[in-house]
């Protein structure tokens, strides 16, 4: 028997059908969605939960969302009536709304400082988890949501954004925590699916600096940042921006052909229950994982995992892995004087010994 509880107005509602739950670190804020209660399957009566209630979602007895709800459906006919709810964490208001700030920057603070500038309206916490790094000169808003200008401003440290289970905005970095528990085929695996896809894999990255004035593009972005994926045969060029503030353009090149590499690169695991031996299963973390079908045996970083239950497969949990550098970020070199293992399978994209000479992609794993 699964143990979900919505805690609303200081009800606490249990007893439902179907649940799935979805905590990303490609997604800004945790959402759920959540099947009609027990309670309510042979009553006339509407569910007395209110799209925009403060709510708290509890998995076996731990809380994995604090936030809001977001919509009610239902349905009925005359002989069955359902209702199901979706909801998210506090940080959905930071991605939704538009950041109302004061001449439109932020001069000479932390990225924290910033952060918490910008959440306090909305009551949301602000908690850094890692160094912030020395303080921004100049930060411009650009009209844009709360969410993505402190994004923006994590990015210019190397840093990025989480969500707590508490509804509190974490700036941490990758992959800081490990996992004792393996993903392995024959143990705890139940199925999994892997992607291996080229689209978003390019023969050249070409960084493009803001001064650049030249026709002859080919000739200014060779002399700003360049850097090639050997993995792409065939003849496809990017050419990217740069940053504004960026300086070293040759590493932002590098780090554009390492992460689209990682990206392009990923296998989804389902186990049976939402816990490893140590708790939830949660993003952002390494994990070991020994797969003889896909030729892996790797610490691999869990980009998302989707907690689900329904009557018929009980409680399990759905676990993306890609290569850690899939979510490297560049740390900027601005002018600003305040800047601070595995197998052979798969065209050996998780091999340990996958060596690329510089200035090409570094290995991987």
């Amino acid at each position: 028997m699964s143990n979900i509880k919505l805690h609303v107005n200081g009800y606490i509602y249990e007893g439902w059908k179907d649940v799935s739950v979805t905590r990303s670190i490609e997604e800004a804020a945790p959402k759920f969605t959540i099947g009609l209660s027990a309670d309510f399957q042979n009553g006339t009566g509407v569910l007395p939960v209110q799209p925009g209630a403060a709510c708290k979602l509890v998995l076996n007895n731990t809380v994995v969302i604090t936030g809001y709800v977001d919509g009610i459906t239902g349905s009925y006919d005359d002989k069955t009536h359902s209702y199901s709810i979706t909801g998210r964490s506090a940080i959905g208001d930071l991605v939704d709304c538009s950041a109302i700030v004061k001449g439109g920057e932020f001069n000479n603070l932390t990225v924290t400082q910033i952060a918490e500038s910008l959440c306090e309206p909305f009551g949301v916490k602000v908690r850094a988890e890692t160094s912030v790094g020395e303080r921004l000169a100049k930060h411009r808003t650009d009209d844009a949501s709360p969410h993505s200008i402190i994004e923006r401003a994590c990015r210019r440290r190397g840093l990025i954004l989480s969500s707590s289970p508490a509804g509190e905005l974490i700036i941490t970095t990758i992959g800081n925590r490990k996992v004792s528990t393996p993903l392995q085929t024959g143990g705890n695996v139940k199925k999994a699916g892997g992607s291996f896809s080229m689209n978003q894999r390019f023969n050249q990255y070409l960084i493009k600096g803001q001064s650049d004035s030249s026709s002859d593009l080919a000739s200014q972005i060779q002399a700003k940042g360049v850097a090639t994926d050997p993995g792409v045969k065939r003849y496809r060029p990017l050419v990217v921006d740069a940053e504004d503030g960026e300086t070293d353009l040759q590493s932002r090149a590098q780090f554009e052909a390492t992460v689209r590499l990682g990206r392009s690169n990923k296998i989804t695991y389902t186990v049976q229950g939402w816990e490893h031996d140590a708790g939830l299963w949660e993003p952002n973390t390494l994990v070991r994982v020994v797969d003889s079908y896909f030729g892996i045996d790797a610490w691999l970083l869990i980009s998302t995992v989707v907690y689900g239950y329904s009557d018929g497969d009980g409680t399990i949990a759905t676990i993306t892995v890609m290569p850690k550098e899939s979510f490297k970020v560049q740390l900027l070199k601005e002018k600003s004087p305040n800047a601070a293992g595995g197998g052979k399978k798969f065209g050996n994209v998780f091999a340990d010994d996958q060596q690329l000479p510089a200035p090409d992609l570094p290995a991987i794993f």
